[in-house]
């Protein structure tokens, strides 16, 4: 069955530290682009307000392309490719104040795929210097060792919690050790005291030189 070169294709991309969007591509138009819906999934704003936040993150002179797909009739508006690389940017980048702290989620996960992109493009480069051909599996390669490396990094912070919670209780140990420690010459005066006062009441002076 021939497609209809009016209606964007469908396809999931990998973006890398187990990210992923459902990309469009426009085969009259020969563009790539995504939903705004689907970045406001992706970066974890709401939804309802996509386009008025992408609006405002992306600056006054931002329009949406307009596109039907295979899995959506009507048109929905969609960010081009090259422009959601302005979107990761702009992003990570953003200062975050009380008027826009609901975007913190969004721009951690911006700045975690944009290094991987980053790191990503820096290695072909490099290998196309060398004459490297860096295909699909090359790229999936990669991507699944940023996967592993992410899941070796949340290992090592739950060990580092473990580290933690160990240090806490060792510490609380030495507290409560040290503050019976420090109670010890309370309990040493109150009982000389006591010694004293009995030799007192037998007549005998506790201070007088024998």
């Amino acid at each position: 069955m021939t497609k209809n070169p009016n209606f964007a294709q469908v396809a999931p991309i990998n973006l890398g530290h187990g990210y992923k969007i459902e990309g469009l591509w426009h085969p009259q138009l020969d563009k790539f682009g995504s939903g705004a819906s689907q970045l406001a999934k992706l970066f974890q704003f709401d939804q309802s307000q996509a386009s008025r936040t992408l609006k405002r993150l992306l600056g006054k002179g931002f329009q949406f392309d307009q596109w039907k797909s295979e899995i959506h009739p009507d048109k929905v508006n969609v960010v081009l490719v090259e422009t959601i690389a302005d979107l990761i940017w702009e992003l990570s980048i953003l200062k975050i104040d009380k008027r826009n702290e609901n975007l913190i989620p969004g721009q951690k996960t911006a700045i975690k795929i944009g290094k991987g992109l980053m790191s990503m493009g820096l290695v072909e480069r490099y290998r196309d210097g060398f004459g490297f051909e860096s295909d699909k599996n090359f790229r999936d390669s990669f991507l699944q060792e940023q996967v592993k490396r992410l899941e070796g990094e949340v290992i090592d912070l739950r060990n580092n919690d473990e580290c933690w919670r160990y240090l806490n209780q060792e510490l609380k140990q030495q507290l409560t050790d040290l503050c019976e420690g420090m109670a010890e010459p309370d309990q040493l005066r109150t009982e000389n005291e006591y010694l004293h006062r009995l030799l007192r009441e037998n007549g005998i002076d506790p201070y007088q030189p024998r």
